[in-house]
């Protein structure tokens, strides 16, 4: 399996349970559509993240610097697409956080 596969899998199983349990019980969408919400944000977010902002970023910016600056950038792009797609700005913020970062924690420790 590819590096970005496995970060791919890792990403969608630590991130979609999250944005399920959250929209779920902080606003009104089912849990297939919740799912659904945390499916199509990272399948947006993961691949301009992974294959484009990280080979250019990570050069001039160091792995660090590069890491939380894209973080920061998926975080605000899922927030967005979850307020889109669930319709509450602070909701939407707060779970693409809590997920984004949950997610990164997992990443850190197992790859």
């Amino acid at each position: 399996m590819t590096a970005y596969a496995t970060a791919l899998i890792l990403t969608v199983a630590a991130e979609v349970p999250i944005y399920v349990v959250g929209l779920t019980r902080l606003t009104s969408l089912a849990r297939w559509r919740a799912a659904r919400v945390g499916l199509v944000v990272n399948a947006m977010s993961h691949p301009l993240a992974f294959v484009v902002a990280w080979p250019l970023l990570r050069a001039p910016l160091g792995r660090t610097a590069a890491l939380a600056l894209i973080e920061v950038a998926v975080m605000l792009g899922e927030a967005w697409g979850v307020r889109r797609l669930a319709g509450d700005t602070a909701v939407a913020l707060i779970m693409a956080a809590v997920a984004n970062l949950a997610s990164l924690a997992i990443g850190l420790v197992l790859l």
